[in-house]
């Protein structure tokens, strides 16, 4: 899923090769992971629940494509003064 997100992200922003965006995905996965851990000893201590579901999984694609886009510009523009 992150590989098939990542693949959207235009070229211009994310010039990767095969190699660096399967170590990317495979990092964002682990992310993830750590995220539906850390909710589970949330769970025990706290006694409240974070949910962790395949949908915010992709909600951290799309922030990971968002927040990229904008740092980018925001270098560029630094670049262009």
């Amino acid at each position: 899923v992150a590989e098939r997100s990542l693949d959207n992200v235009p070229s211009e922003y994310l010039d990767l090769g095969s190699e660096a965006k399967k170590n990317l995905a495979m990092h964002m996965a682990e992310e993830h992971l750590s995220v539906a851990k850390m909710s589970e000893h949330y769970l025990e201590t706290q006694r409240r629940y974070n949910y962790v579901t395949p949908k915010s999984f992709l909600e951290f694609l799309n922030f990971f494509d968002r927040l990229l886009i904008y740092k980018q510009s925001q270098l560029q523009s630094k670049i262009d003064r």
